[in-house]
């Protein structure tokens, strides 16, 4: 679970949050998605890469 919630934050840090210092996210600098993406999104994120969602594994 715990792994769950430190993929969670650092999906948020990269792909959701504004940083200031980059006037982007971080995925946008480098080059890995094209807009800032809402939370609501990561289950779709999750599934495109072959893993399943922690409701559905259990």
């Amino acid at each position: 679970m715990h792994a769950h919630a430190v993929a969670l934050h650092f999906w948020t840090y990269n792909f959701v949050r504004f940083h200031q210092t980059l006037g982007t996210t971080p995925a946008m600098a480098a080059g890995v998605t094209e807009s800032i993406l809402r939370r609501g999104q990561f289950k779709g994120g999750i599934t495109a890469f072959g893993y399943s969602t922690i409701s559905e594994s259990q």
